[in-house]
């Protein structure tokens, strides 16, 4: 009993992922279809500061420390 159930999470699990890729990376891939031809590309004003946003948490999330004796020195 106890492996058909570690079988069935595991499985659920493999299918979550895969349905979570299909959802987060499938729509920005592949062709456009053809009655969204004339849509252009939204401007960099618009794409830019969430870009922004996300290297700062990388960098935040990846190397704290150093980030926090550059904004805190003396608590350091």
């Amino acid at each position: 009993m106890v492996l058909v159930l570690t079988s069935l999470a595991v499985i659920t699990n493999i299918c979550l992922v895969s349905a979570g890729f299909m959802a987060g990376i499938k729509p920005f891939t592949g062709q456009l279809p053809a009655s969204f031809q004339k849509i252009h590309l939204p401007y960099t004003s618009m794409w830019l500061p969430p870009l922004i946003l996300a290297v700062l948490g990388v960098l935040f999330g990846l190397i704290p420390h150093y980030i926090g004796e550059l904004f805190f020195p003396a608590g350091s």
